[in-house]
């Protein structure tokens, strides 16, 4: 256990008076003297993966450190230095020295008990004069809300003044909670110290790490896999290390079905019908309840949902999307735990931790009149009925204006995903990139864009509970929009926006609006922050010491973002961006990770996916006709397909098509609802509706003759 210890915080003036001439060009330190067993740039390595040995289930990381990155701070407290080893951050604690550290959610199995040893390490002392450092070490800051408050400067005097190393263990780990399926901890890596009242550091440039792991039930994991698995899962599988004797595991089962859950208020019945009726020829398995029946309070509907998810059935499985329908008052959010905002977190928080185990997503609406847009621009969204489908080419990206971060920050967010993503590589042909430089730039310009039409806005900078702040763009220029038939998901990385306890909050206005708006809106409940909504959208990577230019990190510098799950190959939706956004969250050391995963919230339906400029012609395989005798039915389409089979609306057999492009529906079914329409309906011939929907393509439907 830490010991408890004084701390003792200097709020002696805002972070902006301690920031004078800024930071100096980083030096680089090489620890060349020392012995290295191989010649490896800095990094870890998993060496070793005995997970699913019954003897000793274990990982081994080999750690290696070539050297650190110093820069001095001038600050009005004096000067520090800043020690960055390059793809490290920096130590958790407010106000003590900042110290690098390494962190990396894996995936752990079931019933493992987690340990954590160095092996061996090679390590040396070094004065900090010796490596030519002459200052103390900078302490770590508190995160930089975008609200436009100054926090003050944390320095932690204790920590500087008391005799000994400021260290913790070399490596730890810790359990994270489950992520649906998959058992998560973090590692933690610390190969230095430090020192301060002597003014040296310890660095370990070689370690060799085990993670034991005694106690693994290789076939309850597997268990959990079988049962709560789900094709929409497995993008995020990506976003932390899964070693390859659990990933083996799951290659060996089918991929499940998938089941939607919609709790709304009875006042919306009738008019979810065709939603409804979409989504189950789509192929998911949909159930509806309504507050009337399952209680309104968020007791009731928490316990209502976690219910359907601990007791899952071959009719119903765990659920792997929930959407409310209704606002506030008709469906409850809970008071967050991390501040004064609201969330829905906790109705698909089922595991007893704050990681979200089913995508959730809000229809907000009052009354019918405000549902009704939501349902018809989601289905013609979601059924490629375009007038012009043109509009998927363009995106609108901007960093809005802070004097202080906008370069910093909101430049390398944009930058990163233009680089990387949004571009003429991927198909995009109109880029409109507004790269604020002053206050209230190009706000005429940025809704003439949006209200032309584009696939993807996004805007990181201020925001309020009403608007985007600098540049502005405000509910009532929503409602001048002029974008029917060309829907965007638009993306607020800032604060407030989905503040939906208000009356009409900015995120619901963009759902709300006829003809125009959005499909989709993410953002916060709550302020958001500089670091954490960087790190959000481009993935977890150490900032530089000075970015004058705002320049994009390297992608293989960073962590796995919200950006990288949208053209992931794999199953996606809008919800899997903001979870994948949260997680990149939660690898880093930010004080913020659970109040990230309260504050972030999807306006619209989460299993709704954003159509890219590349959104071709599903190339599907199947036959004119089938015997309504028939067992089971190939059908070849693209890998991660939904593949689904309907007669007369009702779902015979759905499954998802495997890496080959392969599904194989099992139509026992088949012939007990033929047999019941033709009862129903002697003269009319029977036909099965064959629908197929993927990530990145249109949707395939189209009628397969049933004969005897």
């Amino acid at each position: 256990m830490r010991k408890e210890r004084l701390f003792a915080l200097l709020l002696l003036a805002p972070l902006a008076l301690f920031l004078a001439t800024g930071m100096a060009e980083a030096r680089w330190i090489q620890f060349s003297d020392l012995d290295s067993r191989a010649a490896a740039p800095t990094g870890i390595e998993l060496t070793s993966d005995t997970v699913t040995s019954r003897v000793a289930p274990a990982l081994t990381f080999q750690v290696h450190v070539e050297g650190v990155e110093a820069n001095t701070v001038e600050t009005s407290m004096g000067r520090f230095t800043r020690m960055v080893i390059p793809g490290y951050q920096a130590s958790e604690t407010v106000g003590a020295p900042a110290i690098p550290v390494m962190n990396q959610l894996v995936e752990i199995p079931y019933g493992a008990r987690l340990d954590a040893q160095v092996l061996e390490s090679s390590s040396n002392e070094y004065s900090l004069a010796d490596l030519d450092v002459d200052t103390r070490l900078m302490p770590r800051q508190a995160p930089q809300p975008k609200d436009g408050t100054e926090v003050p400067f944390a320095f932690d005097l204790a920590a500087y003044v008391n005799e000994g190393w400021q260290a913790e263990e070399m490596v730890s780990i810790t359990e994270v909670g489950f992520l649906r399926d998959r058992r998560l901890a973090l590692i933690t890596f610390r190969p230095m110290a430090y020192n301060p009242s002597e003014r040296r550091v310890r660095v370990a440039t070689d370690m060799t790490v085990k993670i034991t792991l005694d106690g693994s039930d290789t076939q309850a994991t597997l268990n959990g896999a079988r049962v709560y698995g789900s094709p929409y899962f497995t993008n995020l599988g990506a976003k932390v290390l899964v070693p390859s004797s659990l990933g083996n595991l799951r290659a060996t089962l089918p991929a499940n079905n998938v089941a939607y859950l919609i709790i709304a208020d009875r006042m919306f019945e009738a008019e979810l019908a065709e939603f409804i009726a979409w989504k189950k020829e789509k192929g998911l398995i949909v159930k509806v309840a309504y507050t009337d029946e399952i209680g309104k309070t968020t007791d009731a509907i928490k316990g209502y949902i976690h219910n359907l998810y601990n007791n899952p059935t071959s009719d119903f499985p765990a659920p792997t999307f929930v959407l409310f329908v209704g606002d506030n008052d008709q469906i409850p959010a809970f008071r967050g735990t991390t501040g004064s905002h609201i969330t829905d977190l906790y109705y698909v928080a089922v595991t007893d931790d704050y990681i979200s185990d089913i995508y959730t997503g809000r229809f907000s609406a009052r009354n019918v009149d405000e549902l009704r847009p939501q349902i018809a621009k989601t289905l013609e969204y979601e059924q490629f009925k375009f007038a012009d489908p043109s509009f998927l080419n363009d995106v609108v990206m901007v960093a809005g204006w802070d004097s202080r971060f906008t370069v910093s920050h909101g430049y390398p967010q944009i930058k990163y995903g233009l680089k990387y993503y949004f571009n003429k590589d991927q198909g995009f042909k109109k880029i409109s990139t507004y790269l604020s430089a002053g206050s209230s730039q190009n706000e005429s310009s940025i809704r003439a864009a949006v209200s032309a039409g584009a696939a993807y806005v996004n805007y990181t900078a201020h925001g309020s509970s009403t608007s985007w702040a600098d540049p502005s763009f405000s509910i009532s220029q929503i409602n001048a929009l002029q974008n029917k038939g060309k829907y965007p998901l638009v993306v607020g990385n800032c604060c407030l926006t989905n503040k939906f306890e208000v009356g009409l909050c900015f995120g619901e206005a963009w759902l709300r609006a006829a003809d125009k708006g959005a499909i989709g809106y993410i953002g916060g409940t709550n302020s958001t922050y500089w670091d954490e909504d960087l790190w959000w959208g481009n993935g977890y990577y150490p900032l530089p010491s000075s970015n004058p230019n705002g320049d994009a990190p390297l992608r293989e510098k960073t962590g796995l973002g919200a950006y990288d799950s949208v053209f992931d190959n794999d199953a996606f939706t809008n919800a899997t961006m903001m979870i994948s956004g949260n997680l990149a969250v939660e690898a880093s050391n930010s004080p913020r990770k659970k109040y990230y995963w309260e504050v972030y919230q999807l306006m619209g339906d989460p299993s709704l996916a954003i159509y890219l400029p590349k959104a071709g012609v599903n190339k599907v395989s199947r036959p004119k006709t089938i015997e309504s005798r028939t067992q089971v039915l190939d059908i070849r389409a693209k890998a991660d397909s939904m593949v689904a089979l309907s007669v007369n609306g009702d779902l015979v057999a759905s499954t998802m098509a495997n890496e080959a492009g392969l599904a194989r529906l099992d139509l026992n079914n088949l012939s007990r609802v033929v047999d019941s329409v033709r009862t129903a309906s002697p003269d009319k011939a029977a036909k099965a509706r064959l629908t197929i929907t993927a990530s990145g393509v249109q949707p395939h439907r189209s009628f397969i003759n049933i004969v005897d």
